[in-house]
């Protein structure tokens, strides 16, 4: 049901709209646009620049669709470039990073949160970040997140992560230095396993730190 005047895709189902469509995804990534509703022209919403920017934050989603985005970066290599995306910010759209999302998108380093509370498992996993910010709007962080991102070199949550922290969020990035999470209270289960190259964790209100949480390279945690 749309809310808020916004209308379905099929309204926008004009000839010019189904060849920008097919100009700026292959069929296999159709699933990106299935269940979104715009009170503006398509491209008014995605933007298309050799396909290295996505921009959904003017774009509307139901939270809890079960065919949003969900590991196109797998089946397709129609996103190989894509550099930079912005996440819906619109209220009330969806709020959440679903699992294995952006999975195997190599190049993308830049991402804007927009309204998301919560990243699902793996959504991040072998992306191309070198300094990633969280911001404290985002209260729950799922498994594997952010594993694997090997050009990632520093990190910063802002906020406490207070709805939970999942296991090896952060595992194998060789290439970070430092982690700075001012606010969190626990350091979960494998959290920076196997970053070889982490030797700062700055984590002034950590009171838990589970299983394996930091690895023998760290020589600072404060």
């Amino acid at each position: 049901n749309n809310t808020g005047g916004t209308k379905p895709m099929s309204v926008y189902s004009t000839m010019a709209v189904l060849q920008f469509i097919k100009t700026l995804f292959t069929a296999s990534a159709m699933a990106l646009l299935s269940d979104f509703y715009y009170d503006n022209d398509l491209t008014q919403v995605i933007t298309k620049d050799d396909i290295v920017k996505i921009d959904l934050s003017e774009a509307y989603a139901k939270n809890g669709s079960n065919t949003l985005i969900r590991s196109v970066g797998v089946s397709s290599t129609a996103y190989a470039n894509v550099t930079e995306v912005k996440w819906f910010n619109r209220e009330g759209s969806v709020s959440y990073i679903p699992q294995s999302c952006f999975l195997n998108w190599t190049s993308l380093n830049k991402f804007d949160f927009g309204c998301v509370t919560l990243i699902d498992v793996a959504p991040f996993k072998n992306t191309g970040f070198v300094d990633l910010v969280i911001p404290a709007t985002v209260t729950q962080i799922k498994n594997s997140a952010f594993e694997a991102c090997l050009s990632l070199e520093t990190l910063t949550i802002e906020g406490s992560l207070s709805s939970g922290v999942g296991t090896g969020m952060f595992s194998g990035c060789t290439a970070l230095k430092t982690a700075t999470m001012n606010e969190i209270t626990t350091l979960g289960v494998r959290m920076f396993k196997s970053c070889t190259d982490l030797t700062t964790v700055i984590a002034p209100k950590a009171t838990v730190i589970k299983e394996e949480a930091i690895g023998s390279t760290c020589t600072s945690i404060t």
